[in-house]
């Protein structure tokens, strides 16, 4: 309660120190009467630490004949801390009561110090995480430290909202790849009136060798509040035993038996050894099925056959299925005997983020092997 403007003997303004307990909608309650026959008016002004104006209203009713008028002030984006109250320019011989509440926005604040990549809290997938933009007093950015489960496409769910009346507002995310660089861009729907918008964010091709980071920035409204989930979507076909980037790397793989692989995906590399020991001489036959998770078609990557010194035999293209449905192609390789082995070079993808699976098998001739050596008449 308090009083003000009573002539000579007392004062023509009223200060109070605001200490907030939380982010959100500073909400007053004022109630105002005077003696006087006609109404009247005060101003109320809200300040920052540092007497800073953020808000004045001014005009606010002063019931007549001693009747309160109940007004509501509102100021939106307010984060936690210390602010200070002025009224002040009332009617003579105003009495007054004032009371002030706190709407929290809907999602809770994020972890604080979180403004940078060295301070990002890692956060873990199929989890909802909430945190805060842009109140007063606090930062406009947000970092998250994320690692992915495996290799494929990043989904994001982020659900955005602020307390304001405008629509249309939005917030940047970005992935980040572990150096802090860009990997990919992506605008956030910010919904209106407290009510969140939903909006869903993917990136392909990303791979688990490292970490990531998300960046939640620059929002177009203050005092945004947001919760987001994140998994990942895996390839269709396994990942290789790595490292198999060069021929002393390869894996022995026998035949009739499926083997899976993954080619171009982020922090991994684009080019996959295998070594083959066929059973027979014959007709080397292979069959490769790949697939990418993106809409293009027509993607093709490259296949090697070479010998155990890792010259060329045989090269092949191979067809790349869009959306995730494999595309199957069937390779001969003629006369191959089975005194040493050969290598499988699976590379050259035109798309990124490819899984693969192969099995071969050897088809060998009608009539039977002659014993050797019998490679001259001595």
């Amino acid at each position: 309660d308090g009083q003000v403007n009573f002539l000579t003997y007392a004062d023509n303004a009223d200060n109070y120190r605001l200490e907030t307990p939380d982010d959100g909608i500073l909400n007053f309650t004022l109630e105002a009467e005077h003696r006087g026959s006609s109404p009247g008016t005060l101003t109320v002004t809200l300040l920052n630490s540092s007497g800073g104006l953020l808000n004045s209203y001014t005009g606010v009713p002063v019931g007549a004949s001693s009747i309160p008028v109940t007004t509501q002030l509102s100021s939106l984006c307010k984060g936690d801390g210390l602010y200070y109250l002025r009224i002040d320019n009332a009617s003579c011989g105003t009495s007054y009561r004032l009371s002030y509440t706190i709407t929290d926005p809907l999602y809770a604040e994020d972890l604080e110090e979180n403004d940078a990549p060295t301070q990002a809290d890692t956060v873990a997938a199929g989890v909802d995480h909430e945190g805060r933009l842009d109140f007063f007093y606090d930062d406009n950015s947000d970092y998250y430290r994320l690692i992915l489960p495996t290799d494929g496409i990043l989904n994001i769910t982020v659900n955005a909202e602020h307390a304001g009346t405008s629509t249309g507002e939005t917030l940047t995310a970005h992935v980040l790849n572990s150096s802090g660089g860009l990997v990919q861009s992506h605008s956030v729907n910010i919904g209106a009136n407290g009510n969140p918008v939903m909006t869903d964010l993917a990136t392909s091709c990303l791979g688990n060798e490292q970490l990531y980071y998300l960046r939640f920035f620059n929002p177009t409204a203050c005092g945004v509040s947001y919760q987001f989930n994140y998994g990942v979507t895996p390839p269709l076909y396994a990942d290789d035993l790595e490292e198999n980037d060069g021929t002393s790397q390869s894996d022995t793989v026998a035949a009739s038996i499926d083997h899976d692989g993954r080619i171009n995906f982020y922090y991994d590399d684009n080019t996959d050894y295998f070594r083959l020991i066929l059973p027979t001489d014959g007709v080397l036959d292979i069959t490769m099925s790949a697939e990418h998770s993106g809409s293009s078609t027509a993607e093709t990557m490259n296949v090697h056959l070479l010998n155990s010194s890792g010259g060329l035999i045989q090269a092949w293209p191979v067809s790349i299925g869009s959306s995730g449905s494999p595309s199957s192609t069937v390779l001969s390789a003629s006369c191959l005997g089975n005194e040493q082995l050969y290598y499988l070079h699976v590379f050259g993808s035109t798309i990124c983020g490819v899984s693969y699976r192969f099995n071969y098998s050897v088809t060998q001739p009608v009539f039977g092997d002659d014993p050797e050596p019998n490679n001259s008449i001595g």
